[in-house]
């Protein structure tokens, strides 16, 4: 379907509204991308992949999992890679691309400097690409302070044979030409959440007519836009009269969305839902195991 919608798309934009899409924002092994390549819409200019950075932190958290599963590197001890270093490497990875844009030499930097950082030891600190804004050993030399012992920071160390097993990971993850579709800082977010609205109305469970179909992707378009005020418009333009209840209504379903969005933002819910969501995480791979993530062949 994806892959269908991205044809058309390419493949009219520059007879129904004279511009060319260079662009497309994908996840790395976007068949949607692949099928407009071959296309070729646009002789002689070619259409540009970008990669979704919620996509390469995914990538990142399922390659440093596999490997811990794999190569004996997790369970308990000091120094070895837990489920929560997982987490904590991969955070660290989403935070250097998303800290350097414009930069791939300083967004490389600060990924390496995260694995490092856990490699660090009294006899041996890595920190000197750290970021001080994470680092709390560059945090206490800018501030004129000297550092405590990194065995104060057991929580966050990796033994030395264990970082170098992940060096092949780091490598691959830090590659030019994926840092280069990166530059953009951007996500598929919006995209995901417009499909939830559209199928929230139009469930693909469901065998529908085309005509449903078509009338839940416009309705859901513009309320993602717009709000749920956009339907008054739409009433409008059918010859249906809007009462004082229906507006005050439309309005109050805006208010409420503007206020739940400002409450899924807040630090101490954005902490609580990784918390969750790593706890169910590590729950999952230890009844099921591996099964299926982003970067898995």
């Amino acid at each position: 379907m994806e892959q269908e919608s991205a044809k058309r798309m390419w493949a009219r934009s520059v007879n129904r509204h004279q511009v060319r899409y260079t662009e497309m924002l994908s996840d790395g092994d976007s068949a949607a991308f692949r099928e407009v390549v071959a296309l070729n819409p646009y002789p002689g200019h070619e259409v540009v992949k970008l990669e979704c950075i919620n996509h390469a932190y995914k990538r990142m958290g399922t390659a440093l999992r596999k490997i811990s599963s794999q190569k004996k590197l997790g369970g308990k001890g000091v120094g070895k890679l837990t489920a929560k270093k997982c987490k904590t490497l991969q955070n660290y990875y989403r935070g250097a691309i998303l800290n350097n844009q414009g930069s791939i030499d300083q967004m490389k930097a600060e990924i390496w400097a995260g694995l490092l950082h856990g490699m660090s030891t009294d006899d041996s600190p890595l920190h000197t690409r750290c970021n001080p804004s994470w680092c709390w050993y560059r945090k206490a030399e800018d501030n004129g302070e000297t550092p405590g012992s990194h065995k104060q920071h057991a929580g966050n160390f990796l033994k030395r044979e264990v970082g170098e097993k992940l060096i092949p990971v780091y490598h691959r993850m830090s590659s030019d030409s994926l840092l280069q579709r990166m530059q953009h800082g951007g996500t598929q977010n919006a995209n995901e959440c417009l499909n939830s609205v559209i199928w929230a109305r139009c469930p693909k469970t469901v065998f529908v007519r085309k005509s449903r179909v078509e009338a839940a992707a416009s309705m859901a378009i513009s309320t993602f836009n717009e709000g749920a005020s956009a339907m008054l418009a739409v009433m409008e333009k059918l010859w249906l009269q809007s009462t004082a209840v229906t507006v005050s209504a439309m309005r109050q379903t805006d208010l409420l969305r503007i206020s739940k969005a400002e409450a899924v933002t807040s630090a101490s819910l954005k902490y609580r839902r990784k918390s969750l969501s790593t706890a169910k995480k590590v729950k999952r791979h230890q009844q099921e195991g591996p099964t299926y993530g982003a970067g898995m062949d």
